[in-house]
Order: structure tokens, then sequence, then C-alpha cells
């Protein structure tokens, strides 16, 4: 008779940046290359919708100084080019 143990992976810190840095490498595969067509500033609907993360995740990586952002009077705008960079 078989048992049902579950299988667990332990990650190690570097395994885990190692991780993180994988999944930010998709996102800039993932966002086209000529960004010629694009506006210089987006929102922050429109940057999260370009790297496929949420509004909630684009805001921490900004507060973490992960990506650049300015202020246009009230709203927050992100230079789809100067995101991509900051992430490569």
């Amino acid at each position: 008779m078989a048992t049902n143990t579950p299988n667990f992976i332990v990650l190690t810190e570097e395994d885990y940046a190692r991780l993180i840095d994988r999944i930010q490498q998709t996102i800039v595969d993932a966002i086209p290359s000529s960004q010629s067509a694009s506006p210089l500033l987006v929102n922050s609907a429109e940057m999260a919708r370009l790297l496929s993360i949420s509004e909630q995740h684009l805001d921490k990586m900004r507060r973490k100084g992960c990506i650049p952002s300015t202020t246009v009077g009230r709203s927050r705008r992100y230079s789809p080019q100067q995101v991509v960079e900051a992430l490569r």
C-alpha cells in the first residue's frame, strides 16, 4: 500500500535570489523591444499591464527602488524604456 507523502522543495537564499532574477528576466524578455511606438510616459495601470504584474507589485518595486518613476502633478508616471533598462 503506497502512502501519499507530500513532496517539499527547500530553497536556499541563493536559490530564491536566482528564482527572482529569472522571473525578472522573463518579464523583461516579454516586453516588446521596439519601444519607438510606445508613449514616453505611462500610468501605473498601463505599466503594470506591460509588465504583466499587478499594480500593487509595481508599487512595491518602485518603493524598493527597483524601478524609476516620476510624478506629474499628483499622478505617478513610468517611462517603459527606463523601467526595462532598470530591470535588466
